[in-house]
């Protein structure tokens, strides 16, 4: 999933980049792309893919310092890394190739420094190959996240109450939620998208009720 991510970012950025919009370039490649970062780490967490640092708690590990959003006040909370050390690797080097164009000497410390490419300038790296983007995954994900959102408002609406005064129900209680996510459409969504997918010439619904007619 945050592999789609990172190749949307890329894309992104080099489409800003060559149409010189460099504040959309670096909304791209830095905020939107932590915020990214952010999200894939804190499911990590919750479904208990931790990455064990093995450095000192007392000592700075360059991933683990990178990892905290560059902010060196939450390395003491550091001992357990919930991400994948590959794929947060690749998110590093491309963000430091995609940003070198506007921070060149921060990339170039993070590049060498942190990153251990010594004697190689990040202004040299090849620009980082974007492979196909998974929109399917990004509107998965995207759809999740969407109903996360609306679960914590209404979770939040339920346990303050009415007008300020105390959750009276039994949502006070609750402390996680199950998430059903059906495996096929229902024959009755799978006819409305064959007929809406007809009247646009291509049917492009894979189901179990039949050709479109």
């Amino acid at each position: 999933m945050f592999d789609a991510h990172i190749n949307r970012a890329i894309a992104a950025t080099q489409a800003a980049y060559d149409g010189m919009r460099f504040r959309e370039g670096l909304q791209a490649c830095f905020f939107v792309l932590l915020g990214d970062r952010d999200a894939y780490r804190d499911m990590c967490a919750k479904l208990g893919v931790v990455r064990r640092c093995a450095c000192l708690p007392a000592a700075v590990c360059p991933l683990c310092f990178l990892l905290c959003a560059y902010t060196p006040l939450l390395l003491p909370v550091r001992l357990l890394q919930p991400i994948h050390g590959a794929v947060l690797r690749r998110f590093l080097e491309v963000q430091c190739v995609l940003l070198a164009p506007i921070v060149p000497h921060w990339c170039e410390h993070m590049w060498q420094g942190l990153l251990g490419h010594d004697g190689e300038t990040v202004t040299g790296a090849p620009w980082p190959a974007a492979l196909p983007i998974d929109e399917a995954v990004l509107r998965q994900d995207a759809y999740l996240q969407s109903r996360l959102h609306a679960f914590r408002v209404s979770m939040t609406k339920a346990m303050v109450g009415k007008k300020g005064g105390s959750a009276t129900s039994a949502a006070a209680m609750v402390g996680s939620v199950r998430i059903y996510v059906a495996s096929r459409y229902s024959p009755v969504q799978s006819r409305v998208l064959q007929v809406r997918s007809s009247a646009n010439g291509v049917c492009t619904v894979h189901c179990s009720s039949g050709p479109c007619v």
